[in-house]
């Protein structure tokens, strides 16, 4: 389920069709309801559809957007057809085959089960007179209409449902867009904002597709398939039917409320419209498919002529001018302070160049970076001994360009020699072993089965070992009592200037009313925490094992509070020397994890998840003999994961375990 079944409409049309289904197949057919996040993480629901993992899934298409942009024009894109006119589209024009052809890359069959109208324009502290009134303005916004809002000039953030009225109250925010009034009620956004419009352009419809694997489709009889279309049918009828009560009950509730309930004033439509234009540009230039599709869609609203507001239309391409210039950012290197590297007579010059448009090209110097279909990019030049000053530039298809300076000082081998010299070993203290426990679970008993996290473990210990000099345990397909066992095991060899990296990969849980957060091994259950693992029993661990520096890589759901910024200038080697003997003498327990409380992908590193991958890497081109975990998160581990996955890692101290200010620092180990 990608709704709660308890959710007017999105999550109780399930309930309906499910119980439609049995009664009128007389058992034949059983559809079993899993909320969201128990059986497969909400994010993972197509993929889970596709693999055969689960024989079907209940959510909207907007939630695969980063598979292909094309799947929010299913799901309600802003200025588009009215709720019942999009459904005419996809019964009785192309939009079904453009539907199902969509769909079918995934190995999934799609139906419309539900059919919503549009969703609210927003709760805001203050009335809005005028576009004006949005610049600057902190909003919580989603989806497409996100990319609008930025455009008109507010700041656009993203928050989990349960974040949003925190930071509502607390002023974080100035306003949130969440969903259609009868749903919005109940978030009780009335306690820190007293103005609501609806309706909103943004999003008019919210399609509710019911998605199932194409072989078990495919294995149905005819009159099975009959009967699931029917029933589907019957769902968008009964939703459409029933939702305007709904919406004015709820409106009724929220007017009660002391709140202000009005439509929005017409120059912000105007302005979100012409902005819609700018951005459904960019997208059509991009993303292939949407063009073709959202231009069908288009198409079909202007030959039925509907009543009411039309869709703002596209400008051909090429007829507009962007004039804005690609963001760099660059990933491999700090641009704070001086860069220096010993014996290098090369880098690697890492980043990512963003663009609403495309971006066309990226020079690092006169040289051509390799670049992706994200903006990546990456460039190898030669450095001279001494000051490098090189020049990253950056050009979109419009010809619009964006320059980035990074500094890289070479010293010479003499002033910089592979081993420590006599003052560095005078100052840095001593370092003890380094250990590190691998955990990787695939193949799970009750849960859905993963399938990188072992192949992950494995990269790491071997990484961990060949070039760092560690002495590493890997436990694959652990259960409950071999992981404890082997966290307590890991202890009994410690020494207090060793160092213990305890790196998980595996499914994780987070339970929001007891606001803790769970390892899943290979034998837990989904309606059972049992054999769950506390993440409280790890940290009681951690403060029982005398080992100076503790690291937890944690690819799962893992709780904590950020405590730390990245470090400003370490440029010169004296600064770096006070820097790395100041975090080896006071012990450290941190934690660097793939998310906060919030699904992780389990794939997109090629063959690694994104976060493995991001610390493989990481860990093997780090251009420093000695750095901190801190270092390496914030330089190669961030930016690459936030920016290719809807996940955020973060990089914490670990509350109540003994953490006294240090940090993990990693020496690679000296070559034979």
């Amino acid at each position: 389920m990608g709704y709660p079944t308890r959710m007017p409409l999105l999550g109780s049309l399930a309930k309906r069709f499910a119980n439609e289904i049995h009664q009128r197949s007389k058992g034949q057919i059983n559809v079993k309801l899993y909320e969201p996040d128990t059986s497969v993480y909400r994010s993972a629901i197509l993929d889970a559809v596709g693999r055969g993992t689960v024989d079907a899934g209940w959510a909207a298409a907007g939630m695969w957007s980063q598979k292909n942009m094309a799947f929010h024009i299913f799901w309600g894109p802003p200025f588009a057809l009215s709720a019942s006119d999009h459904y005419d589209w996809i019964i009785n024009g192309s939009g079904g085959a453009l539907y199902e052809e969509l769909y079918a890359r995934y190995n999934v069959k799609p139906i419309p089960a539900g059919m919503l109208g549009p969703e609210g324009g927003g709760w805001f502290r203050r009335p809005l007179n005028d576009p004006s009134d949005l610049k600057g303005l902190k909003i919580r916004f989603h989806g497409l209409g996100g990319k609008v809002m930025k455009k008109i000039g507010a700041s656009v953030v993203q928050l989990p449902s349960k974040q949003v009225l925190p930071a509502l109250e607390n002023n974080i925010i100035d306003a949130t867009e969440f969903s259609t009034p009868y749903i919005d009620k109940s978030m009780n956004f009335d306690k820190a904002a007293k103005t609501y419009y609806y309706p909103g352009w943004h999003q008019p419809f919210t399609m509710i597709d019911l998605i199932i694997n194409s072989d078990v489709w495919n294995q149905m009889a005819p009159a099975q398939q009959q009967l699931i279309k029917q029933v589907c049918h019957e769902n968008v009828l009964f939703g459409m039917a029933a939702e305007q009560r709904l919406i004015d009950l709820a409106l009724d509730d929220i007017r009660s409320r002391g709140v202000q309930v009005s439509e929005l004033p017409s120059s912000i439509i105007s302005a979100a419209s012409q902005a819609w234009q700018e951005v459904s540009a960019n997208l059509s230039v991009n993303h292939k498919d949407f063009q073709r599709i959202y231009a069908d869609q288009r198409a079909f609203r202007s030959s039925v002529a509907r009543p009411g507001p039309a869709p703002s239309p596209i400008p051909a391409v090429g007829t507009r001018r962007d004039t804005t210039p690609p963001d760099i950012v660059i990933t491999s290197h700090s641009l704070r302070g001086m860069n220096v590297v010993h014996r290098e007579n090369k880098v690697t010059v890492k980043g990512k160049a963003s663009d609403d448009s495309g971006t066309a090209v990226v020079y690092v110097n006169d040289k051509e970076a390799q670049l992706d279909e994200e903006g990546n990019f990456a460039a190898e030049v030669y450095l001279k001994v001494g000051t490098n000053e090189l020049t990253i530039s950056a050009m979109d298809i419009y010809e619009n360009k964006a320059t980035q300076t990074l500094t890289i000082k070479r010293e010479t081998l003499s002033a910089a020699a592979s081993t420590p010299t006599a003052k560095e070993k005078d100052t840095l203290p001593s370092s003890g072993a380094y250990y590190a426990l691998i955990i990787g679970n695939n193949n799970y008993t009750y849960l859905p089965k993963l399938q990188t996290a072992k192949k992950d473990a494995e990269e790491v210990a071997d990484v961990l070992k060949k070039e760092f000099g560690f002495h590493t345990t890997l436990l694959l397909d652990g259960t409950r009592n071999q992981i404890l066992k082997a966290v307590n095991n890991s202890r009994k060899n410690l020494t207090p200037n060793d160092h213990l990296l305890i790196y998980y990969a595996g499914h994780g849980q987070f339970d929001s009313i007891a606001a803790k957060a769970y390892w899943l091994p290979v034998d837990a259950q989904s309606n059972d925490d049992t054999n769950w693992i506390i993440v409280d029993t790890i940290t009681s661990n951690l403060k029982r094992i005398t080992a100076k520096h503790i690291l937890v890589v944690a690819d799962s759901c893992y709780s904590g509070t950020l405590t730390r910024s990245a470090i400003t200038n370490l440029g010169s080697i004296s600064e770096r020397d006070r820097y790395l003997k100041k975090m080896l003498q006071k012990s450290s327990r941190t934690l660097l994890a793939s998310g906060g409380n919030e699904p992780v992908t389990d794939s997109g590193g090629a063959g690694h998840s994104v976060f493995a991958a991001a610390f493989i890497e990481g860990l093997k081109n780090i251009d420093k003999k000695m750095f901190t975990a801190e270092e390496l998160f914030f330089e190669h581990i961030k930016e690459r994961v936030a920016g290719n996955a809807e996940q955020v890692p973060e990089y914490n101290t670990i509350r109540n375990s003994g953490h006294d200010g240090g940090d993990f620092v990693f020496r690679r180990a000296t070559k034979q």
